[in-house]
């Protein structure tokens, strides 16, 4: 998440800036010998209208003077294959699509069913929403947020994953705090529906912050089922139950 490699695993030429702000100066990570810590931050998306280029779509730490007001902004950055002798350049970097807080994980990308375009979704901090974006010939467009019935919190959201069902049809949302929660996906129009909670733990939201357990929710190849693993736990749960609760098997 610091800079951007070429195939010889030497910097770009312009790709040691990616995700440039305060918070790299004063943790003193500016050489990036530890790389910039994050889970599920960063996509590279195929440029629909160009076979050479590709969108690096990623999350900058926002550091405001206070480690307890650190936020997380999305921003984008492009790289064209065709340039430096083929080995690749970065065009530009750090450019914002969304200047607010957002969770520091759960980016979460899938085509459109033309094959060629995407759809992009992250949840916002401290809201039930999910921002939308679309990939296209055009470059990238910022759809309507829409309404996830759920709370994203910050570091709560950074202990668990998103995933799009393989066939594109649902799409899930884990973490140990809210459980899991699973919609119906419109390929077609970038749409959730039919929000479904299924509880893995009981009274989660009452936890304190400082007992968060990390997990991970994953697809089956088929996408009928869903597993969550967290830590001593493996469930899988049956996505085609009316009621997806009666569903899980520890």
């Amino acid at each position: 998440g610091c800079a951007v490699i070429n195939r010889d695993q030497e910097v770009m030429p312009n790709g040691d800036t990616l995700n440039w702000d305060a918070y790299r100066e004063v943790i003193g990570w500016s050489d990036c010998e530890r790389g910039y810590p994050g889970t599920q931050n960063i996509k590279i998306l195929p440029d629909p209208a160009y076979e050479d280029g590709y969108y690096i779509i990623h999350k900058a730490r926002k550091y405001n003077g206070q480690f307890e007001d650190i936020t997380f902004e999305l921003r984008h950055s492009y790289v064209d294959m065709q340039l430096d002798g083929g080995m690749g350049d970065v065009v530009y970097y750090d450019s914002i699509l969304y200047d607010a807080p957002i969770t520091n994980a759960n980016l979460e990308a899938i085509p459109v069913d033309n094959g060629e375009d995407w759809w992009i979704l992250q949840p916002i901090e401290d809201e039930s929403l999910f921002l939308t974006y679309k990939l296209d010939h055009d470059g990238i467009e910022k759809l309507p947020d829409q309404n996830s019935e759920v709370n994203f919190q910050r570091y709560r959201a950074g202990a668990g994953t998103m995933r799009f069902s393989p066939n594109g049809e649902q799409l899930a949302y884990y973490d140990y705090f809210l459980n899991l929660h699973v919609y119906d996906f419109d390929r077609s129009t970038g749409q959730i529906s039919n929000h479904q909670k299924v509880t893995l733990f009981d009274d989660a939201e009452d936890i304190p912050n400082s007992a968060f357990r990390f997990g991970s929710v994953e697809w089956s190849p088929n996408s009928r089922f869903m597993y969550v693993a967290v830590r001593d736990s493996l469930f899988q749960v049956a996505r085609w139950e009316e009621d997806m609760n009666s569903g899980i098997r520890l």
